[in-house]
């Protein structure tokens, strides 16, 4: 059998059913007319009942059918925020190693930065010194002056430097704005003598030297340090026994090498063996054992 048959039979089916109930309802209502005339009430009233019964009744099946969708719609949200969690936990518990490492390195690396930020003030080509950076002055024997803060580490490596056996000379630490602006125009003025044109000569000595206001040594924690009439040259420190000894050990009492080697195009600076910068302790084992210079301290700050 066709659709088409099956079509058919169904629509004579349905006509066939209405036609019987179009016939039950036109005998019923002369049934009730019947009765009503002749003051029998009885069968209004249990019409009218029973049509209150159905109206009922199909309101209690709409609020049953409501209150099974809402259970069916609660299951399936409380199935969804499951998925969800466990997407979530298993994400979590996936999580690449390294990004987990990362985490944790920016957490120790605020942790420290909160505890020592006095020390570890970014001082570079794109960071001036804060306007009202102070601090208390030290001078050593030699004349040179350090922040007061760092006076006792300082000392003390410079002490277990001499008790190793090593001579040492302490070549520059802290640097006024005027006299780091009479370093920087002393160089640039070199460079002109040798030719160069003013703005190339001002180029080349910011490889060396900072213009004023952006030199560490005008914060009081940098310090220049070279063997005894050893002088400041990019090859020294494998021969200098000095600064062999400094740049293994200058990390036990909060000092870095602040312009290491393969990181001049992270600190702008080229590779000075001499310099070194108190950081503390904490940040100085840090930065070590992490191979991070001040400026990538910083960028794991933000």
């Amino acid at each position: 059998m066709g659709f088409q048959d099956f079509w058919y039979g169904f629509k004579r089916k349905v006509k066939r059913g209405y036609k019987k109930v179009k016939r039950f309802v036109k005998r019923y209502i002369r049934f009730l007319v019947r009765h009503t005339k002749a003051k029998d009430y009885s069968v209004l009233f249990y019409t009218i009942m029973a049509f209150i019964l159905l109206i009922v009744f199909i309101l209690l099946m709409g609020r049953a059918f409501k209150s099974i969708g809402n259970k069916i719609e609660e299951k399936r949200a409380a199935k969804t925020e499951t998925t969800t969690e466990e997407t979530t936990e298993r994400i979590t518990t996936t999580e690449d190693p390294a990004v987990t490492a990362h985490k944790k390195l920016v957490e120790e690396a605020k942790k420290i930065y909160e505890k020592d930020k006095d020390y570890l003030v970014l001082v570079n080509k794109e960071n001036e010194i804060p306007k009202d950076y102070t601090f208390e002055k030290h001078t050593l024997n030699c004349g040179e002056i350090i922040d007061e803060r760092i006076y006792d580490d300082f000392d003390a490596m410079m002490g277990d430097l001499n008790s190793a056996g090593h001579d040492y000379e302490i070549l520059s630490c802290y640097r006024s704005k005027e006299d780091q602006e009479n370093a920087f125009i002393v160089q640039v003025q070199k460079y002109i003598d040798d030719g160069m044109s003013d703005e190339d000569a001002r180029k080349k000595t910011k490889e060396t030297i900072m213009e004023p206001g952006f030199s560490e040594h005008e914060t009081g924690l940098a310090a220049d340090l070279t063997g005894e009439e050893q002088g400041t040259s990019d090859d020294f420190d494998d021969k200098n026994e000095t600064i062999v000894w400094l740049h293994k050990n200058c990390v036990k009492y909060g000092f870095i090498l602040r312009y290491p080697k393969d990181k001049e195009s992270i600190t702008g600076i080229n590779y000075e063996a001499w310099h070194f910068r108190y950081v503390g302790k904490d940040a100085a084992k840090f930065m070590s054992e992490n191979d991070l210079t001040l400026e990538e301290f910083h960028t794991l700050l933000k």
